[in-house]
């Protein structure tokens, strides 16, 4: 009796690793992605719970929106903080995120929208993945351009923040300004 116990517990455990291990793979159904990854290649992600550490920019991400999941390409963390006449202040981690087509538009997140990280790609026979580093060279340098631009939004940002009553008397200017300069507003 102990036995069948033992069977049953395991199959119970082997059905729950093949259920996670379905949950965890996910099917490209657009193009933000190409030309490292293509339409109709498959990804598995391993979820955010079991990550040691937060994503690296050049990591492949997936992040949940309102719409659905998104895999994307992480470029960066950034932490912005609320407008300092709100007690206590709060700091909240952001993630700044594009696909590496050249038409793809950039988004930053919460980073709590941040699902997994992407460990492997199902890709038809023939096809091979691409890394950051063998993009395009146009590709690279939009993403780098990017991504230097939100850090640069993001240290106005703290230091709008750090200076007590400024955030009021600016009433949003720099972030109109870092908006337009990125040509998201």
């Amino acid at each position: 009796m102990t036995d069948s116990g033992r069977s049953t517990g395991a199959t119970d455990r082997a059905r729950e690793a093949a259920k996670q291990l379905v949950e965890s793979v996910y099917e490209l159904t657009g193009g933000s992605m190409s030309p490292s990854l293509e339409r109709g290649w498959k990804v598995l992600v391993e979820p955010i719970e079991l990550l040691k550490a937060p994503p690296e920019p050049g990591d492949v991400i997936l992040i949940e929106c309102t719409t659905g999941y998104v895999v994307h390409r992480c470029l960066g963390m950034v932490t912005l903080g609320s407008p300092p006449d709100e007690r206590p202040p709060e700091r909240v981690v952001h993630v700044i995120h594009a696909g590496d087509s050249p038409s793809a538009r950039p988004g930053i997140v919460l980073a709590s929208q941040v699902r997994g990280l992407v460990r492997a790609v199902v890709r038809p026979e023939g096809k091979q993945q691409l890394s950051l580093h063998q993009l395009p060279l146009e590709t690279q340098r939009r993403l780098s351009r990017f991504r230097s631009r939100w850090e640069l939004y993001a240290r106005l940002l703290r230091l709008v923040d750090s200076i007590p009553g400024l955030h009021r008397l600016l009433a949003g200017a720099p972030a109109r300004a870092a908006r337009r300069s990125l040509g998201i507003g």
